[in-house]
């Protein structure tokens, strides 16, 4: 987010001086005279003053390498347009203006795969993809063309689920897949647990499904870079997961969670521990096992490369439906 504008230029604060070496003109009518020291030095108190503030304001509101850029000055040029990119694109989850609105599939023989978590499960990827037209995305009650950025899930750019989803039909597992992403960049387990801030996200989609009757037949789970960074409590972690799986599984959904335990540094074992914890006591099943998979661009969000292997991992995860 940019902040731009402010003055171009001001009047300058002059004194009247000696032209040609004669002597100074009299101050003209209504300019004050400072003649005092005490006069003189409070001007010039008030214009310093005044600078300062001038400059801490511009410095902050008016440089282009302000507030947000000097936050990712650590990191080498192309990471911290990277990351810039993320930032501003995590503001909105629909950001493809060109997906065509399709008819939604027959009710029967499709998958309706519910995706929430954080950036991995949203449209951070490297590279774009399209799926077939077995594969739809449903987003605001309408059906659109699965193509990245998938409607529903923040970021601007790739994901891992026009793939996923062509896996499915191909291995005949459904006829149609209708992806339904609400995954939200850079967000906690606690956010998406009842009561938490992005909770409801998954309940207006589970509405506007039912409106057209589908509901969710599988809830994918994707989620843990956050703490991983954050070093957040492992048991309060494992139950904010479990409350949210035993709600994705009344909704009837089938639901299936991740392993996530990294982003930019090592992987965290203690979240590792407490997201098989969670599934063991929300009776979910295993999803992918994520920590990995590589490379990856920023240190956190998935290459094409390793795009594809997620894609591919939760295709097996489907088709295998081990315990958790």
């Amino acid at each position: 987010m940019s902040l731009s504008g402010g003055c171009r230029g001001g009047r300058s604060l002059t004194r009247n001086s000696a032209v040609g070496g004669g002597k100074a003109s009299a101050p003209e009518a209504g300019t004050p005279k400072l003649r005092s020291p005490a006069g003189r030095a409070a001007v010039a108190a008030a214009i310093f003053a005044f600078g300062l503030f001038a400059g801490a304001t511009t410095g902050l509101l008016l440089d282009s390498r302000s507030l947000w850029n000097r936050a990712v000055a650590k990191f080498g040029g192309g990471e911290a347009s990277e990351i810039r990119a993320d930032y501003l694109a995590n503001f909105s989850d629909a950001w493809n203006r060109t997906a065509k609105q399709v008819a939604c599939p027959p009710v029967a023989g499709t998958m309706v795969a519910l995706l929430v978590g954080q950036s991995n499960a949203a449209n951070f990827a490297q590279m774009k993809t399209r799926a077939g037209p077995a594969v739809s995305v449903f987003y605001e009650g309408r059906c659109y063309e699965a193509s990245d950025p998938v409607l529903g899930a923040t970021g601007n750019r790739g994901s891992i689920w026009p793939r996923f989803g062509d896996q499915v039909v191909k291995a005949g597992i459904a006829q149609h897949v209708l992806l339904v992403p609400v995954a939200v960049g850079s967000t906690s387990m606690e956010s998406w647990a009842p009561g938490g801030v992005n909770h409801p996200r998954i309940g207006l989609r589970v509405a506007q499904l039912a409106a057209q009757r589908f509901k969710p037949t599988h809830a994918l789970v994707t989620q843990g870079e956050f703490e991983a960074e954050s070093k957040g409590d492992p048991d309060a972690y494992r139950d904010h997961l479990t409350r949210l799986i035993s709600a994705l599984r009344q909704t009837g959904a089938r639901t299936y969670v991740a392993t996530v335990a990294r982003c930019t540094g090592p992987r965290n074992d203690a979240l590792r521990s407490a997201q098989q914890q969670a599934r063991r006591a929300g009776k979910a099943l295993a999803g992918p096992d994520f920590d990995d998979l590589g490379p990856r661009i920023n240190g956190c969000h998935f290459s094409d490369t390793a795009a594809a292997q997620a894609s591919s991992a939760w295709f097996d995860a489907i088709r295998q439906g081990r315990p958790g």
